[in-house]
């Protein structure tokens, strides 16, 4: 198996941004499960690809987009239960956090911001061919305590 991994991590004064990529190469033996006939082929490959991205505003809210894609080779016994007997499948992740959320008398203000900026991503990915399975939004709060 290889793995290669690259990074970029850039900071301003209360701006931080992270860029991540991620390639991973599998190359799987299966002489013993093509011996029994459980494997169409004595050897089988993977790859996995990842691509991330993270910005931070203020130690207190973040914005997370990867996507992720995963190829093999075709095998009509390992892969029995998938389409077209292959491993392949793609598609990409959104997280937003909120680590102290503001209270301005009438709740989570930058919560409902935050809603409808990750709706707005969620239909300019849908217009473009992406169909989001899942769509995750995560706030922390964070609560210290009186000496």
């Amino acid at each position: 198996m290889r793995v290669s991994t690259a990074s970029f991590i850039g900071s301003a004064t209360c701006n931080n941004v992270t860029l991540r990529g991620n390639l991973i190469f599998e190359r799987q033996i299966l002489d013993s499960t093509y011996a029994q006939g459980l494997s169409a082929n004595p050897v089988d490959y993977l790859r996995n690809l990842k691509f991330s991205a993270e910005y931070v505003y203020d130690h207190t809210y973040a914005l997370n987009v990867a996507w992720f894609q995963l190829t093999g080779t075709p095998d009509a016994f390992v892969y029995s239960t998938y389409q077209n007997l292959v491993p392949n499948t793609q598609g990409f992740i959104i997280d937003a956090v909120i680590t102290q959320p503001h209270f301005d008398g009438s709740g989570f203000r930058c919560c409902a911001h935050w809603r409808g900026l990750l709706q707005a991503i969620v239909a300019r990915m849908t217009s473009k061919g992406f169909a989001p399975s899942s769509l995750a939004v995560s706030m922390v709060v964070r609560t210290s305590a009186s000496a």
